[in-house]
């Protein structure tokens, strides 16, 4: 039973979310490191919650996010942004993505992924 206990804990504690406010210079500005794989991962549950991004046009979007990580979609429907890796005990290589979708350069929807 003492086992069972310390691999729910530990389980618990590897797929723990670590939700922090969102900060739009430090996702502007985050390149995935060691020290800092997981801070667009941390934040992205906040801005989804906290910002009503349908409706923004994409220049409100780039504003809070910067430019789609890959840049040559910056005029397509859909733009993506890298969350880096996710967390969990099966994630393995997983890695997360916010989403965002436009129609006539105004968002319709976003969501994020662990894939």
């Amino acid at each position: 039973m003492k086992r069972f206990i310390v691999l729910v804990t530990f389980v618990g504690l590897l797929t723990a979310c670590h939700n922090t406010s969102f900060d739009s210079e430090k996702w502007k500005s985050w390149q995935e490191r060691e020290q800092n794989m997981h801070e667009r991962l941390d934040m992205v549950d906040d801005f989804i919650s906290n910002y009503e991004i349908p409706g923004k046009p994409k220049s409100e979007i780039i504003d809070l996010l910067g430019s789609p990580d890959d840049t040559a979609t910056i005029n397509s429907s859909t733009w993506n942004y890298n969350l880096g890796p996710c967390r969990g005990i099966f994630s393995g290589i997983s890695y997360g993505s916010l989403t965002i979708k436009f129609e006539n350069n105004v968002a319709v929807e976003i969501s994020k992924y662990c894939h």
